[in-house]
C-alpha cells in the first residue's frame, strides 16, 4: 500500500502539485472572506488535481462545518485524521463541534483528549479542554486550565477570563472574579466590566456598580449591553439607591 501511494505521488508532476496547492490556498482565502461555496469549489479542485493535498481535505471539513453540515464535516475531518494522524487540528475542531451537539459529550471528550495528547501545550487545545471539563461538570478542573490562559497574552485570554470569572461567581466568589476581570485587557472589555458591575450590585455597593455601568456605556454606547446597563442605572436611581450626577 505504501509503495502504491509513493508511486501515485511520483506520477503527479510538479506543476500539478503547485496548481493543487494554489487552489488549496485560494480556498483558504475565500473561506476567510466568508465565500464558502467558492471555497468548497477551490478545495475540491485542489483534490481533483492532487488527491494527496491533505490540507484541502481539512479545508473541506471546515467549510462543511461553517455551512452547518455536521455529518459532512465529520466525514472530512475523519478522513484528514486518517491521512494525518499526528495533526491535532481535526480531532480538536471536530470535538468542539460535537461539544455543541446534544448527547455527544462522550465522543467530543475522546476527540479533544486525543488533540491534547498530540498538542499538550497549545492554547487552543487547553481552552477546549477547559470547555470540556465545564460541560462535564468539573468546575475545579476547568478553573485550573483557565487561570493560566487568562493570565497570559493569547488568542483566548479574554474568553478564558470571562469563563473563569463566571465559574467563580457561580461558586459565590465575587471578589476573586473581580480580581480576574480588573486586569487588562479585560478591564476595557464591556462584558467584563458589566460582570464586575454585577458583583458590586450583589454586594450592595451601588456606587461602584454604577461606575462600572457608566464605563460600559462610555466604551460602547450602542452595544448589545447598553440597554441593560441603562435599565440598571435607572432602576437604582428610581429606588433611591443611587443619586444621578
Amino acid at each position: 500500500m505504501q509503495y502504491f501511494l509513493a508511486l501515485m505521488l511520483i506520477m503527479i508532476t510538479e506543476p500539478e502539485r503547485l496548481s493543487s496547492r494554489l487552489f488549496m490556498e485560494t480556498g483558504e482565502a475565500l473561506m476567510g472572506q466568508g465565500l464558502l461555496a467558492q471555497a468548497r469549489e477551490a478545495f475540491s479542485r485542489s483534490l481533483d488535481i492532487n488527491a494527496h493535498e491533505h490540507y484541502a481535505v481539512l479545508g473541506l471539513a471546515r467549510v462543511s462545518a461553517l455551512q452547518g453540515s455536521l455529518d459532512l464535516a465529520s466525514s472530512w475531518y475523519r478522513l484528514f485524521m486518517q491521512r494525518c494522524p499526528d495533526d491535532y487540528r481535526a480531532p480538536l475542531e471536530l470535538g468542539l463541534l460535537l461539544l455543541e451537539v446534544p448527547d455527544s459529550l462522550d465522543p467530543a471528550g475522546v476527540l479533544i483528549r486525543r488533540a491534547l495528547q498530540l498538542e499538550p501545550r497549545g492554547d487552543d487545545v487547553l481552552f477546549a479542554m477547559a470547555r470540556l471539563r465545564m460541560t462535564e461538570g468539573d468546575a475545579a478542573g476547568a478553573i485550573d486550565l483557565l487561570e493560566p490562559l487568562c493570565a497570559r497574552d493569547g488568542p483566548h485570554q479574554i474568553e478564558a477570563a470571562m469563563l473563569l470569572a463566571g465559574l467563580l461567581v457561580a461558586n459565590g466568589n465575587d471578589a476573586a472574579a473581580r480580581t480576574v476581570l480588573v486586569r487588562e485587557p479585560m478591564a476595557s472589555h464591556p462584558p467584563a466590566i458589566w460582570l464586575v458591575a454585577g458583583t458590586h450590585l450583589r454586594e450592595g455597593d451601588y456606587m461602584r456598580a454604577v461606575d462600572c455601568a457608566n464605563r460600559c456605556i462610555s466604551l460602547n454606547p450602542d452595544g448589545t449591553l447598553a440597554d441593560s446597563v441603562r435599565l440598571m442605572i435607572d432602576s437604582l436611581a428610581g429606588e433611591g439607591l443611587f443619586l444621578p450626577r
